[in-house]
């Protein structure tokens, strides 16, 4: 249990990262997020998905970025 991940805090810090942020691109923020859980928390590896909802006549776009620990 001492590994494990507190998900409550990730979503927390996910939500407090992307606040601060000013990115254009989902792209850019979604492989910004990604390194920035990488180095807070214990994870071999995350996936992150960005959604925007702007487009008429569709649900979203996004953007998805899978990214590991390299080593």
């Amino acid at each position: 249990i001492e590994q494990a991940v507190n998900y409550v805090e990730l979503c927390r810090a996910a939500r407090e990262f992307v606040q601060d942020r000013a990115a254009k691109l989902i792209e850019t923020l979604a492989f910004k997020l990604a390194s920035h859980l990488l180095r807070k928390f214990p994870l071999e590896g995350v996936e992150v998905e960005v959604r925007k909802f702007v487009l008429p006549n569709t649900k979203y776009v996004s953007a998805t970025v899978r990214r590991r620990i390299s080593g």
